[in-house]
């Protein structure tokens, strides 16, 4: 059973973020799963590295509408993305300096962290486009042409 589950509560209102929130959901599930197991050598850092990789990719996602819409609230968005990222790379540089890491102090950072940044920062843009009568999807798709 999986410890992080979405559901309808985390919904920003964009098919796409909430996507990619689920997908972060499930790379913190995988790594609930290998401490539950006790196989945590080397993983930590695996899954850091793919958090890292997939994180990037929907805070540029993220970023991109949000500069698109106009969001007012984005220069201090992109502040809290940016201390997320900040951490995660710290727990990198101990894993790559072979310093002991608690895995279970990750995975609750991890998941305080995102379960609050959905619930109040990304609502919050979700609410705002919803007030702004702009179309998540319309967003998205002019998005996926620009970048295409």
């Amino acid at each position: 059973m999986n410890r992080f589950e979405w559901n309808q509560q985390y919904s920003v209102g964009n098919d796409l973020l909430d996507q990619q929130h689920d997908e972060l959901f499930s790379i913190l599930n995988q790594l609930n799963a290998h401490i539950l197991k006790g196989q945590t050598q080397g993983l930590t850092w695996s899954l850091l590295d793919r958090l890292i990789l997939y994180t990037q990719k929907h805070f540029h996602t993220e970023e991109s509408l949000m500069r698109q819409s106009g969001y007012p609230q984005l220069e201090g968005h992109c502040k809290r993305h940016c201390q997320l990222t900040a951490q995660v790379q710290k727990y990198v540089a101990q894993l790559d300096r072979g310093e002991a890491i608690r895995n279970t102090d990750v995975l609750s950072f991890l998941s305080d962290w995102l379960r609050q940044h959905i619930a109040h920062e990304d609502k919050a843009f979700g609410n705002w486009l919803a007030a702004q009568s702009l179309l998540p999807e319309t967003l998205a798709c002019a998005l996926i042409e620009q970048e295409g």
